[in-house]
C-alpha cells in the first residue's frame, strides 16, 4: 500500500509539473490564461475499516482549472483591430462554420474586409439593421464596410525608374 502511495505521489508531482510548463511555455501567448492543478487525496476503505480508521492511498489530480481573473496589464498595440476583453466572456469567431471561444483579441482585415483572427477565423457580432439597430440573436461574420468611405485626391505622385 505505501508503494501505491508513493506512486501516487510522483504521478501528482508529474501532473504539477507539466500543468506548470503548460502556463511557462503559454506565458507569452496572446490572451493565454494560466491554470491550476488541483489534487485529491484517496482513501482506501476496503482493508482497514472506514471512517476515522481510513488508510490514506495516495492523491491523484482532481482537476485542471482554469484562471479567468484580468490581467493586470494592458498594451496598446498600435492595431486598432486588437480588442481587450475585461471581466467574463469570450470572443466568438467562426471557422468553416464551427464556432470557437478566445480570448486572444489580436484581429486582423482579411482581403474580403472581414475581421479575423491569426488563423482566419471570423469575428463573430450581432448584425444591424438599415437603422443601427442590433438584431439579438443573428449572429453573423464581422466585416468593414468601406462603401461610404469619401474618395481622396491624389496631391503628389512619384516615380522611380
Amino acid at each position: 500500500m505505501s508503494f501505491n502511495t508513493a506512486i501516487s505521489g510522483i504521478n501528482a508531482a508529474n501532473k504539477r509539473l507539466e500543468v506548470a510548463g503548460n502556463n511557462i511555455a503559454n506565458s507569452g501567448t496572446i490572451g493565454f490564461k494560466s491554470s491550476r492543478a488541483q489534487f485529491s487525496a484517496l482513501y482506501s476503505s476496503a482493508q482497514l475499516g472506514s471512517g476515522r480508521n481510513a488508510i490514506g492511498d495516495g492523491v491523484r489530480l482532481a482537476a485542471t482549472q482554469q484562471n479567468f481573473n484580468q490581467g493586470d496589464s494592458m498594451t496598446t498595440s498600435g492595431n486598432p483591430l486588437d480588442m481587450r476583453i475585461q471581466g467574463n466572456g469570450f470572443f466568438v469567431v467562426s471557422d468553416k462554420g464551427s464556432l470557437a471561444y478566445t480570448r486572444a483579441g489580436a484581429f486582423l482585415k482579411d482581403a474580403a474586409n472581414f475581421v479575423v483572427d491569426s488563423e482566419g477565423g471570423r469575428l463573430q457580432g450581432y448584425a444591424a439593421n438599415d437603422k443601427g439597430e442590433i438584431m439579438r440573436g443573428l449572429r453573423t461574420d464581422l466585416q468593414i464596410d468601406t462603401s461610404n468611405v469619401a474618395a481622396r485626391a491624389t496631391t503628389r505622385v512619384a516615380e522611380n525608374i
